[in-house]
């Protein structure tokens, strides 16, 4: 996998000298809220979830970056639901409660964007989220993806209910 740069942020391969610093975030309830995984509750759960980030990124098919900001590991940028067929891609990020708020997810996600379209890797990339963070398509708008819809009761919550999705995307001819 690449490593990548932008003004502020290096995206490499994770490390499992990353472990302390992923459960920084890992461990964070408003973090995880719209995530698929609970705040982890042990630096044993972090390395368990790290082991998995660095052998799923030896598939060729997997797109897993650390985002590294001043030396620390403060978020991660992957792919869900690669089709090479197709040239398309979801993409999902996240990062600590922190650094919420300085544009670093743009940042990162415009960076992942212009890799994945300047090396004809993908050509067209997509992300969902729950409407209840509208942080997350603000980042989406700002990297220039559309809203395509809502789909319904797309997620079911940790709580064993339901909840929508709303669908953002971006094609390489769309991306500047």
């Amino acid at each position: 996998m690449k490593t990548l740069h932008t003004g502020r942020l290096l995206l490499r391969a994770f490390a499992e000298t990353d472990a302390e610093d992923i459960y920084a975030w890992a461990s964070d309830k408003r973090v995880t809220k719209f995530l698929s995984f609970k705040p982890h509750e042990s630096i044993a759960e972090t390395k368990q979830a790290l082991d998995g980030w660095i052998s799923e990124s030896a598939d060729e098919d997997n797109y897993i970056w650390a985002i590294e900001f001043n030396g620390r590991v403060i978020g991660k940028i992957h792919t869900n639901y690669v089709s090479r067929r197709h040239k398309r891609c979801e993409i999902g990020c996240h990062i600590g409660y922190d650094y919420w708020n300085m544009g670093l997810v743009s940042e990162a996600l415009r960076c992942v964007l212009d890799y994945f379209f300047n090396q004809d890797i993908f050509n067209r990339v997509e992300t969902i989220y729950e409407p209840e963070n509208p942080a997350s398509g603000r980042v989406m708008e700002k990297c220039g993806m559309q809203c395509e819809g809502t789909l319904r009761q797309f997620f079911l919550c940790r709580d064993n209910t339901y909840a929508d999705a709303l669908l953002y995307a971006i094609l390489k001819e769309d991306f500047k």
